[in-house]
């Protein structure tokens, strides 16, 4: 398995600036520490002899490294040859506090060599050239080209995880789980509809959500069930059918037993007192 860096989110990566440099042959890599943002290089042309923290890197065409906000960055060698890469600075904001159950957490390779060069050289000139649009226009545009490498940079560490096969199905089962959240999912339901055994589902549900398929459906209810009763006027009752419970009343004790409060009580923190 490739070497990742783990960004969990929200919030998404933000993009800050990105470059180009042309190196000639004898030029090296400054020495910098704690620049504070992450720090991006993708290589078009040439090798660039570049380390973090002891460790070294000969970086050629299509390689793609990750440098750390609090790392020692410094060239380890002169360049030999004409060397052209790119850059890109972004940073993570603060942690979101939000009651969704499982947040998403990109897995970026430290080090990543694109199958597909062309293509990212072509994605990092567009990135550039949004540093002379109006800023109204750029800032949407960068953004989106910055996630767009991130995603490609995710997919490709993702598949090229020993685990794919059972994070794919751990990923397949959460998605049937929101698809059909609100009929009667049962382990039996979900092997006939994943052709896979429910002790797989169950051990490959555990390994990545760390929870049964069973509990995630429990919780994913429940956190619908917020939704509705901050963001409407339906009824204990109605609420309870409409995320799956057929029960009222065992509804509101799984609710109080997760939440610490009843649903009632929860609706009541997010309506104002009329007079």
């Amino acid at each position: 398995m490739v070497a990742s860096i783990q960004i969990t989110t929200p919030p998404m990566p933000y993009y800050l600036e990105s470059g180009k440099a042309d190196y000639v042959s004898g030029d090296i890599h400054p020495n910098r520490r704690q620049l504070g943002v992450y720090d991006m290089l993708l290589v078009e042309e040439g090798c660039l002899h570049i380390g973090e923290n002891g460790q070294s890197w000969e970086l050629k065409r299509g390689d793609s490294l990750i440098l750390l906000p609090d790392g020692h960055h410094y060239g380890t060698g002169p360049c030999t040859e004409r060397t052209v890469f790119y850059w890109v600075h972004f940073q993570i904001g603060q942690e979101v506090h939000y009651s969704r159950l499982f947040p998403y957490v990109m897995q970026l390779p430290k080090l990543w060599t694109f199958p597909n060069a062309g293509q990212m050289f072509a994605l990092a000139e567009r990135l550039i050239a949004c540093a002379t649009m109006r800023r109204s226009q750029a800032v949407w545009q960068e953004q989106q080209l910055m996630l767009e490498w991130l995603q490609r940079m995710d997919e490709g560490q993702r598949i090229s995880d020993k685990r794919a096969p059972s994070l794919l199905l751990a990923e397949q089962t959460e998605a049937y789980i929101k698809q059909h959240y609100t009929e009667q999912v049962s382990n039996e339901s979900l092997a006939m509809a994943l052709h896979f055994h429910v002790n797989y589902i169950t051990r490959c549900m555990k390994e990545h959500f760390d929870c049964t398929p069973m509990e995630y459906l429990h919780h994913y209810r429940l956190e619908q069930a917020q939704l509705l009763l901050a963001k409407t006027d339906r009824t204990v009752a109605e609420v309870a059918e409409q995320v799956g419970y057929t029960y009222a009343p065992y509804f509101t004790t799984c609710f109080k037993q997760a939440l610490g409060i009843t649903p009632s009580a929860y609706r009541k923190q997010f309506v104002e007192d009329r007079i």
